[in-house]
């Protein structure tokens, strides 16, 4: 690796945005950690896989709760951390990483960090898992043109991504490129994932949103090689 090749390594930042927390009997969180989402080895691969430095791998800490206005509030905090990174080097490569509802959370951040904050997107890429498609989120053109690029991951099995989805979805069938609005996300790449957790007695409901965000089968097969193409990021090593 050559010394150019190490200080760009370096200005590698990924962010992980964890969804909705879902709350357990008598309120208590069914997860004490959300950032748990992604599993116990899902974030360290991707994190080793691109060779980013601790340092520069990010869990902002929003709230979790299921209603808008925490997810405004969640926004701010990603347009925060956003600031902080491209203060410090504005030529800094980020790719921001959003789960289910942590996904509509990095785009109200994105909004806010191009509009009231006026930050340089263009080196951002965003790349949402299992993100249900509401009007309510939606990137505004100008910070869409602005970004680097849009990822967007769906499987049709992801019964909890169209119950969420309030456009489009289930009897109408309204497509882009081919793709289900209620998952698919416009002005996106659009990916159906076609490795998922299969639906039967023993599987909860839920679990085919759940491996959007912390199946390394899924992560391998798909994201990391679509990660690389959008940014132009190498592995770190084979």
């Amino acid at each position: 690796m050559s010394v150019n090749d190490e200080a760009e390594k370096y200005d590698r930042h990924i962010i992980f945005v964890h969804g909705t927390v879902v709350l357990g009997a008598g309120g208590n969180k069914g997860k004490s950690d959300p950032h748990g989402q992604w599993g116990n080895y899902v974030q360290p691969l991707v994190v080793e896989h691109f060779g980013v430095p601790e340092v520069n791998t990010h869990n902002p800490n929003w709230v979790g709760n299921n209603n808008t206005a925490v997810r405004q509030a969640g926004g701010l905090v990603v347009a925060e951390l956003l600031y902080d990174i491209l203060d410090a080097n504005p030529n800094a490569e980020i790719l921001i990483i959003g789960y289910s509802h942590g996904g509509n959370v990095s785009k109200i951040g994105l909004n806010h960090a191009h509009h009231e904050m006026e930050l340089d997107l263009s080196n951002v890429t965003l790349l949402g898992t299992a993100v249900p498609a509401l009007y309510a989120y939606q990137l505004s053109v100008s910070t869409r043109e602005s970004l680097n690029y849009h990822l967007n991951f769906y499987n049709n099995h992801d019964t909890t991504q169209r119950s969420l989805a309030l456009i489009g979805s289930s009897g109408s069938r309204v497509r882009i490129d081919g793709h289900e609005i209620g998952r698919a996300q416009h002005f996106a790449t659009n990916i159906e994932v076609q490795r998922y957790l299969p639906r039967g007695s023993s599987v909860r409901p839920v679990a085919p949103h759940e491996v959007m965000a912390n199946s390394i089968d899924i992560w391998r097969h798909y994201m990391l090689a679509e990660i690389s193409r959008a940014k132009g990021w190498d592995r770190e090593c084979d």
